[in-house]
């Protein structure tokens, strides 16, 4: 009906329905298709607002339909996002979007921005609503499960906790002025042990700066895996020359 009543603006707000509904149901080739078009109608029409919304759904219908990354695809939709994302309606979308590719690319860094951009756009977009509505808004929102989801496995996470002073003595239970109160910002626990360990080496510096010591037990909760994978890790440390004591036997 667009097409034929010519209404281009029209035909371009229908396609990235139509890419988003194909995305949603899995028909990778038909969402990047139906973006594709858009785009170049966008494009040849000056549509400013629309480019990097379809570049980036564009790029990632791609991405989500092949085994293999089309690097320069991907760079392609990136670059075009880039350049147009000043004047997107919905920014929070598209460096979700963003975020993904960064992902498929192997850049966690980027994508950890993206991740941290969207969820402070997201935010901001839902500021006007009372509560019980931006609950509703992100709970019934898929994008917006995404990037709250996001933002949260990438985000540093503040963790408050009491420790032994370094100078504590052993032996018996402490009393309260030998405990001090250490503040930390953890990143997401690394998935490989040789990222599990760099992470536990400088959470035990971090602690120790701060004049305290940890119990297996205390960087077991902080690393959310078991105290028989901590005494593996301190284990290599060791092996690798690194002083990593814990308090409790006195070297962990």
């Amino acid at each position: 009906a667009a097409r034929a009543g010519s209404d281009q603006r029209a035909e371009v707000q229908v396609q990235r329905g139509l890419a988003e509904l194909a995305l949603a149901e899995g028909r990778h080739l038909d969402a990047s298709r139906a973006a594709g078009e858009a785009l170049a109608v966008a494009q040849r029409l000056g549509l400013e607002e629309f480019i990097a919304d379809l570049a980036s759904l564009e790029g990632l219908a791609a991405v989500r339909g092949s085994d293999a990354l089309d690097a320069d695809l991907v760079e392609a939709a990136r670059a075009l996002v880039a350049s147009h994302l000043d004047t997107s309606a919905e920014p929070h979308r598209i460096h979700l979007r963003l975020a993904v590719l960064a992902d498929a690319a192997d850049e966690p860094e980027a994508a950890r921005t993206h991740y941290v951009q969207a969820r402070a756009l997201l935010d901001a977009a839902l500021v006007p609503l009372d509560e019980r509505t931006r609950t509703h808004a992100v709970a019934q929102v898929a994008e917006h499960r995404a990037i709250v989801e996001g933002a949260q496995t990438v985000a540093p996470r503040p963790v408050e906790l009491r420790l032994a002073r370094l100078d504590a003595p052993r032996g018996r239970a402490l009393v309260p002025d030998e405990l001090v109160t250490v503040a930390l910002e953890l990143p997401p626990v690394p998935q490989t042990p040789t990222g599990r360990r760099d992470q536990l080496l400088t959470l035990l510096g971090q602690v120790r700066h701060r004049g305290a010591q940890a119990t297996i037990e205390d960087l077991s909760s902080l690393l959310d895996v078991s105290a028989s994978t901590v005494r593996r890790d301190l284990r290599a440390l060791r092996a690798a020359g690194h002083d990593v004591a814990t308090r409790g036997t006195g070297t962990g």
